[in-house]
């Protein structure tokens, strides 16, 4: 007769020792606490993109906007070139064709501040945008205003009255100056830096 077999050490099955990690995986707890750790490392990266496509949307708006500012006052510091020309008169022109041609000039000004008022700015920009639109609105005014003062201005004998005349026509210009480079180009440059946006200027020429 044969010896009996010994039993296998690994009990029923002869299936062999379960590894260590393996039994662990297999209780509820550590499940549910690999679940959890995979799910904080999902949301977090998912924070971590969505952040991301935040910055570059708001750097991308930053840019944009600034360079519709920059466009708008290039033609506007070209308007005031085109002023300035006819102001010259070397045409000799009299007083009503120099007015038509102004009233022309504040018309085409007129169309900037229609297209500063649906610029969409950015960040802190709101503030400085209406200053933006502000400045331009000065521009139409002293153009209008010295259209429709101009023929009398030139007719008048006094040259004490024609200086003082036009020189009261041209604080509109001065004022829209003024409000650029201080409520525009001054706070524009601020949220630049409070929102740390590099690679973009801001326009510093006058309207």
């Amino acid at each position: 007769r044969r010896p009996p077999r010994g039993r296998s050490r690994s009990g029923r099955g002869g299936g062999g020792e379960v590894g260590g990690g393996a039994a662990v995986l297999r209780q509820p707890r550590a499940r549910l606490a690999l679940a959890i750790a995979f799910a904080a490392i999902l949301i977090l990266v998912i924070v971590l993109v969505v952040r991301d496509c935040q910055r570059n949307q708001l750097e991308d708006s930053y840019t944009s906007y600034l360079n519709d500012v920059s466009a708008i006052v290039a033609t506007s510091a070209e308007q005031g070139k085109q002023l300035r020309q006819i102001m010259n008169n070397p045409r000799g022109e009299n007083p009503p064709q120099l007015s038509q041609k102004i009233r022309a000039l504040a018309g085409d000004a007129s169309g900037l501040v229609v297209q500063a008022e649906e610029l969409d700015p950015p960040g802190e920009l709101s503030t400085p945008q209406r200053a933006l639109v502000r400045s331009l609105e000065y521009r139409v005014n002293g153009m209008t205003s010295l259209a429709e003062n101009l023929p009398t201005l030139l007719q008048a004998k006094d040259e004490d009255t024609k200086a003082l005349g036009v020189a009261e026509v041209m604080k509109r210009f001065l004022a829209s100056d003024v409000i650029y480079s201080d409520e525009f180009v001054g706070p524009a440059k601020e949220a630049l830096e409070k929102d740390d946006i590099t690679g973009v200027e801001v326009p510093t020429g006058q309207p």
